[in-house]
C-alpha cells in the first residue's frame, strides 16, 4: 500500500540519487551515439526481454528485436530440444541434412531478425548463401511438415519460458 510517508520516503531518494556526482560509466554512456535500449543490471534486462520479447517484435521497429533471446540460448535450447551436441550444431556436412543446425539458423533469423552475414560467420559458413538457404529450407520443410512446426513453436516457448525462469 502506497502512504504519503512512503512516497515522501522515495522522493527523498530520487533527490539524494539526483544530487550524486555523475559516474564515469553513465558520462561514457551518454557521450556514445548510440544508446543502449535498456539502462540496469543483468537480471533487470533478463526479465524486460523475457516479459516484452514475445509481444513486441515488429519488423517495422528494429529495436523491438533487442530484446531476443541471446543467440547462445537459441544455440543451447535447440542443442538440448534435438540433444545434440553444440559442435554438431555449429558444424556443417555437406550434402546431409542437419535439421537442428537448420532451426537454429532459422530462429536466430526470425526471433533475432540476425543478418544472413552475421549467421553465416556464426555459423562458421563461407558466405550469407547457405544461411540464407537453411532459412528457406525450413519455411518450406514447416508448410509440408506439421510436425517440425510444432518443435520450432516448442523451441520458442522453452527460450520465452528459460529467460523467465533465470529471474
Amino acid at each position: 500500500m502506497i502512504t504519503e510517508g512512503s512516497i515522501k520516503k522515495q522522493r527523498q531518494a530520487d533527490c539524494t540519487f539526483m544530487g550524486q556526482e555523475e559516474s564515469d560509466n553513465i558520462l561514457t554512456l551518454f557521450e556514445q551515439e548510440c544508446w543502449p535500449a535498456f539502462l540496469g543490471g543483468e537480471k533487470f534486462v533478463s526479465w524486460v526481454k523475457a516479459t516484452f520479447s514475445q509481444q513486441k517484435q515488429d519488423r517495422q521497429v528494429p529495436e523491438s528485436f533487442q530484446l531476443a533471446p541471446d543467440r547462445s540460448l537459441i544455440i543451447r535450447e535447440v542443442c538440448q530440444f534435438y540433444n545434440v551436441s553444440e559442435q554438431d550444431l555449429l558444424t556443417a556436412r555437406r550434402g546431409r541434412s542437419n535439421v537442428p543446425r537448420d532451426v537454429a539458423i532459422y530462429l536466430c533469423r526470425v526471433l533475432r531478425n540476425d543478418t544472413l552475414k552475421k549467421i553465416g560467420t556464426n555459423f562458421g559458413m563461407t558466405g550469407y548463401g547457405p544461411a540464407g538457404n537453411a532459412v528457406n529450407r525450413v519455411k518450406n520443410k514447416m508448410l509440408k511438415n506439421r510436425e517440425l512446426g510444432q518443435e520450432v513453436e516448442k523451441i520458442k516457448n522453452r527460450l520465452y519460458n528459460s529467460r523467465k525462469s533465470l529471474q
